[in-house]
């Protein structure tokens, strides 16, 4: 079910931009490095022992009014999590983990707060910095636990900075929200004695990208 419902929403974010008309969007493709850390019933509090490597790969369309992005991203990383060192004797006692990589597919709505990317270089209205908020819908596909496939909401915000005309260097922040209390492959709450509705996986990096503009000879880039 998950999955029909995040392959129905992409058939339409797609139509919509194949139907779009008098938009000149700009095509940015990058990658990034950065750390997931998960939360749920193993991992009440934040623990850097916890946080595991991750690589994303993703595609931005960059639409004219430089404050609308339409992101599609691939998220690969590691959660795991373990009772060890936790400073309370049932756990240590108990001591439960689990490990396991995730492939995620998301498309991701970001919204600038600055006029990103004004091409009036030389002038007061450049903002070659801004900050940005994001939301989204994905879809998960775990291999090394119970829960194989599972729906997941990014949200979260960033900052991204240009480093010349067509090179982006980005930071953000984010939490994949699910719907399911089965990633750790532990779902009784009351036996763990923990407060977890569902799990979730956060998210940390650094992003690269490159720009491609789709009209460059247009008047208005000749003088970058």
């Amino acid at each position: 079910m998950g999955m029909k419902t995040f392959s129905i929403i992409t058939f339409i974010l797609f139509s919509y931009l194949s139907n779009s008309q008098g938009i000149q969007h700009k095509n940015e493709f990058g990658g990034g490095i950065g750390a997931m850390h998960y939360s749920g019933d193993l991992s009440p509090s934040l623990r850097v022992q916890d946080f595991s490597p991750s690589v994303q790969v993703f595609y931005r369309n960059n639409y004219a009014n430089n404050y609308s992005v339409l992101r599609f991203n691939m998220l690969v990383g590691q959660i795991k999590a373990s009772e060890k060192n936790q400073g309370h004797p049932l756990p240590e006692y108990r001591d439960l983990s689990f490990s396991a990589m995730i492939t995620e597919f998301s498309i991701i709505y970001e919204y600038n707060f600055l006029n990103y990317r004004e091409i009036s270089r030389g002038t007061n209205e450049d903002n070659f910095l801004s900050p940005y908020v994001f939301g989204g819908i994905g879809a998960s596909i775990m291999v090394g636990n119970n829960s194989p496939t599972y729906l997941v909401l990014p949200i979260g915000a960033g900052l991204k900075f240009q480093l010349s005309s067509h090179l982006n260097l980005g930071f953000e922040v984010g939490v994949r929200k699910t719907f399911s209390d089965n990633l750790d492959g532990y779902s009784d709450d009351v036996a763990l004695n923990s407060s977890s509705k569902f799990d979730s996986h956060y998210h940390t990096g650094f992003t690269l990208s490159y720009t491609i503009y789709s009209d460059m000879c247009a008047d208005h880039y000749k003088n970058w």
